[in-house]
């Protein structure tokens, strides 16, 4: 029989024998497997028992989940795998899990890129958006000149009088 061995945190040296059909592990109350942890999610991740073996998919979790120290999304679990569920460590042993480890996990980054729904319709080249100013610049430095020269004058008219 399959079971998970807590190697850190708070339940550290429990097992938790896999005995259904899917264990939801979570810090939430309606979890298989709850962890008071602050590094879990509510609902963290889960393993489910297929015809292959043992599969553990991440359930959007804010810390991630790792098998092995790689960052998983979907990985299918060997016996002796450390699986990191936030900042705790659980072991998965069993003599119903296979020992050979085939290609079946999905690493996923933790950078994550946003694709806007919808393309704007030009996109300028890096190049417009760095070229060289034009000579807009130049007209405004001739009528800041020509107003301080009016002002001057002015001034000047001004003082004369008095």
């Amino acid at each position: 029989m399959a079971f998970l061995k807590i190697v850190s945190g708070t339940r550290a040296g429990e097992q938790i024998s896999l005995n259904q059909p899917v264990l939801r592990i979570g810090r939430r109350e309606g979890n298989d497997l709850i962890i008071s942890d602050p590094s879990i999610s509510g609902s963290h991740c889960e393993i489910e028992k297929n015809a292959s073996g043992y599969t553990l998919r991440d359930l959007g979790s804010t810390n991630g989940t790792r098998v092995n120290g790689e960052t998983v999304a979907v990985s299918g679990l060997f016996r002796n795998d450390v699986i990191h569920v936030g900042d705790v460590s659980v072991i998965i042993d069993g003599d119903d899990i296979s020992q050979t480890r085939g290609g079946d996990t999905q690493k996923i980054s933790r950078t994550s890129i946003v694709i806007p729904a919808h393309q704007p319709t030009s996109i300028k080249a890096p190049t417009d958006l760095f070229s060289k100013k034009s000579n807009s610049n130049k007209v405004w430095i001739a009528i800041i000149a020509f107003l301080s020269l009016v002002i001057a004058v002015l001034l000047v008219l001004f003082l004369l009088k008095n």
